[in-house]
């Protein structure tokens, strides 16, 4: 038995993980699977079966617990002032328990300057500059410059970042339930700009409305949330401030566009502004608010 343990501790040693007993716990999720686990954290099939091995991948059902080791790859985050595990849960998006596991915390206080693990293989980067190899629908291999390329960002966007890279989708046509550059609606097309920016939010306008912090009008900086009521009552329609009294969003009738809440027909239809959990604490960056008072 003790000549099998250290021979699984070697194991694990060899794969770039933590000793033995250093794991985290994932429960399932709907539609989650060994791939997808595999490649969130890091892993390979073999190696999340070797640390299950009493349990059958090929069918994961939700709920389902699985043991992750903690591996050396996971990326570091240093905390900043103002900083809190759920916001830094949010930021990366992984589970609150998760992040408490691979840091081995009961509670939640952080220190600035202290580093976390971020259990999660990190985001991806695309090269600078060249082509990459993509694969179209149809299974087949294709090449494209990275200049023209969207893909998630390698850390989460500041929210200037962020309202450039909603730029790059302006002239977008508008299509009901879309989320790709193919056409998008109003809640499709700041749900896709956020996931791409590293950020992750509901599908329509009310839950994207629910789940963000209320901000007074006065206080409106780039990259908050602005919300109307147009075709119904209540949060129906939603754009990404831009500037002071500007903001893009998709519209029923010229696709993702740039407009001013001076419009008569938005600020008839003005409902409030919300900001997103991670930039609410702390507040955003010092550029973003310069940038909108030029």
């Amino acid at each position: 038995m003790l000549r099998f343990l250290a021979v699984t501790v070697l194991w694990l040693a060899l794969q770039g993980y933590a000793l033995a007993g250093d794991v985290v716990s994932h429960e399932v999720q709907e539609g989650e699977s060994v791939e997808t686990l595999a490649r969130f954290y890091g892993l390979t099939a073999e190696n999340l079966a070797r640390a299950n091995p009493d349990v059958d991948l090929k069918a994961l059902e939700p709920g389902l617990v699985l043991q992750i080791p903690r591996a050396s790859s996971w990326p570091r985050h240093q905390v900043e002032p103002g900083q809190t595990l759920w916001s830094i849960s949010k930021l990366y998006q992984v589970r609150l328990e998760n992040l408490r596991q691979a840091n081995d915390r009961e509670g939640d206080r952080l220190l600035v300057g202290e580093e976390l693990l971020i259990p999660r293989q990190g985001f991806p980067t695309l090269p600078t500059g060249g082509w990459v190899e993509v694969t179209l629908t149809d299974g087949r291999k294709a090449w494209a410059p990275v200049e023209s390329m969207l893909a998630p960002a390698g850390r989460p966007l500041t929210p200037p970042e962020l309202v450039s890279l909603a730029r790059r989708l302006i002239g977008t046509p508008y299509r009901w339930g879309g989320v790709s550059p193919n056409g998008v609606d109003c809640s499709g097309f700041v749900q896709e700009v956020f996931r791409l920016g590293g950020y992750g939010l509901r599908r329509t306008a009310d839950l994207q409305f629910a789940d963000c912090c209320e901000i007074p009008r006065e206080q409106m900086q780039m990259g908050d949330l602005l919300f109307f009521s147009t075709y119904e009552p209540g949060p129906s329609h939603v754009g990404i401030c831009t500037g002071p009294g500007l903001f893009l969003h998709a519209s029923s009738s010229r696709g993702v566009v740039e407009s001013s809440l001076e419009e008569s027909y938005f600020a008839e239809r003005f409902l409030g502004v919300r900001r997103i959990h991670e930039w609410h604490s702390p507040p955003p960056p010092e550029d973003s608010q310069a940038q909108l008072s030029n």
